[in-house]
């Protein structure tokens, strides 16, 4: 559905295609086909592209894993030349360009596409996700913020401390929105910033910091070290913890301060194994993309930040990690580097864009990895094509090309199928939550991963008909209106049981 996107907004992109080599260039191994797209006149053009080998622009990891990918990763100088010409002639500054990679992209997700363009473009980058989905339903009054940070080996401690800290201080100064901020993190680490957050007023008021004893019941010496497969069933007693610990009330980002872990291709986070303390039968416990993603549905939150540290065991990990989170999940997801950002005024400012509520341009900066759908940057940098602008955040009624023709571009007119229609359509429509979620300061956990769950069938739908994965024809159309129709009654018996438990108080008194 990136297609989709790149019709109705007037944004540039740098598309990139991993296939077989060209003509003439030899087959040794994949290549990587590189296009510049951009509007005129209302009509989205191919511009100059190149071509290159795969293991020229991401090589693979070696036999040291991530740890052998050097952390800059530059693309080669005839794209960075090509796209700073294209943009002094045809753009203004502050103009951002979108990275869109297709799928497959192998380890294309690895690159650092914000360093490697943001340093020669000087204007920000940002990623195109593969599907289209409106701003995920939120309490709009006001944002609540899960922090969990950890040094897996104990020795990473004041790296950890000195995140946790800036992070806290920029998040809180991002914007006017009402916040509250939930911090999970290992028993020093906690005790030590704890006074400094009680000295400034901000402990129990805007910094709530849960104790680690409430981990204890989660907690097992012999775990497995190694990543979880794609169950997605909780085993980390982190993740159950906090699971624990909100239980009844939803959040909206959930930001993790960790190292991260790249092995066999796969990216993880790594956490001390216990909350509690750190002894020799303790090892580094990974938490991988499965595992994650079922924790974000059942707390209800819509988006993800991943703080990179300054001594990352694994950045390349952390990021493939980000990857995976931000193409499987409606909401945006943001990567911090902090070694490019030491102070994270970067970090603040992309708060500020992600999750202020107001609208805000893109920060231009090296230190941000950010995944986010066309809407959300200001009217001056991602125009919409005019007739095809999905106002932002309504929800009433499809928007001009869910169905009809003779304005823009009409999704059937891109889609591969009526599935790909329905399911790129359905999540605009109205849902029996949305009373709740606009008319309450915070809603439960109920609510918001009632909400969660329902988004992430609709996404999977859209992805499994762009993958030809759902049946064609008359059968398919049925399956996918019988489940969308069943997400609405699970929102419409979830907003009745919010109901009754708001009159059941009422009546009482």
């Amino acid at each position: 559905m990136a297609e989709l996107l790149k019709q109705q907004f007037d944004i540039a992109v740098l598309k990139a295609l991993v296939g077989d080599a060209p003509v003439g260039k030899g087959d040794d191994g994949p290549w990587v086909h590189f296009t510049l797209q951009y509007h005129d006149q209302g009509v989205l053009h191919d511009g100059d592209q190149w071509d290159f080998a795969l293991a020229e622009i991401a090589p693979s990891p070696g036999p040291r894993g991530s740890r052998s990918l050097g952390p800059d990763m530059p693309l080669p100088q005839a794209i960075v030349d090509g796209l700073r010409q294209w943009f002094g002639e045809n753009a203004e500054a502050g103009r951002p360009l979108w990275v869109h990679l297709v799928k497959p992209y192998a380890t294309l997700r690895l690159v650092p596409w914000e360093r490697a363009l943001g340093k020669a473009l000087e204007r920000p980058i940002l990623m195109l996700p593969d599907f289209i989905f409106p701003r995920p339903r939120e309490a709009v009054q006001s944002l609540d913020v899960v922090l969990c940070a950890s040094a897996p080996l104990g020795y990473e401690d004041h790296t950890v401390r000195e995140a946790l800290r800036i992070a806290v201080d920029r998040i809180l100064d991002s914007g006017k929105r009402d916040m509250r901020l939930h911090v999970f993190a290992d028993r020093q680490i906690a005790a030590s910033l704890s006074q400094l957050w009680h000295s400034q007023g901000r402990l129990g008021q805007q910094v709530i910091v849960h104790d680690n004893q409430q981990a204890a019941p989660y907690v097992q010496e012999d775990i497995s070290s190694r990543l979880l497969g794609e169950a997605g069933t909780l085993r980390s007693p982190w993740l159950l913890w906090m699971r624990s610990a909100l239980a009844g009330q939803g959040v909206d980002v959930v930001h993790f301060i960790c190292h991260g872990h790249l092995s066999q291709g796969r990216g993880a986070m790594l956490f001390a194994q216990s909350p509690l303390a750190r002894t020799d039968t303790f090892l580094a416990g990974p938490v991988g993309g499965s595992e994650l993603g079922t924790f974000l549905t059942q707390t209800g939150a819509w988006s993800t930040v991943f703080s990179s540290l300054p001594d990352d065991h694994s950045e390349a990990g952390l990021r493939s990690l980000a990857d995976e989170i931000a193409q499987s999940r409606p909401g945006p997801m943001m990567m911090h580097v902090l070694r490019e950002d030491p102070q994270a005024g970067a970090l603040a400012a992309g708060y500020a864009f992600l999750y202020s509520g107001e609208a805000h341009p893109p920060p231009r900066s090296t230190a941000l990895f950010m995944y986010c759908q066309p809407y959300l940057a200001a009217d001056k940098v991602a125009r919409a094509v005019p007739g095809t602008m999905v106002e932002r955040g309504a929800r009433a009624a499809p928007p001009a090309w869910a169905g009809s023709s003779d304005r823009g571009v009409p999704v059937r007119a891109i889609a591969r199928n009526s599935v790909q229609v329905q399911a790129a359509t359905r999540s605009l429509k109205a849902s029996p939550l949305d009373a709740i979620f606009s008319g309450s300061e915070r809603v439960s956990s109920l609510v918001a991963s009632t909400e969660r769950y329902a988004e992430q069938v609709q996404l999977r739908f859209q992805q499994m008909a762009r993958d030809d994965l759902v049946t064609k024809g008359v059968a398919g159309d049925a399956d996918a209106k019988a489940t969308f129709e069943t997400l609405d009654k699970l929102r419409r018996a979830v907003a009745d049981v919010e109901a009754l438990s708001a009159a059941v108080p009422r009546a009482a008194s």
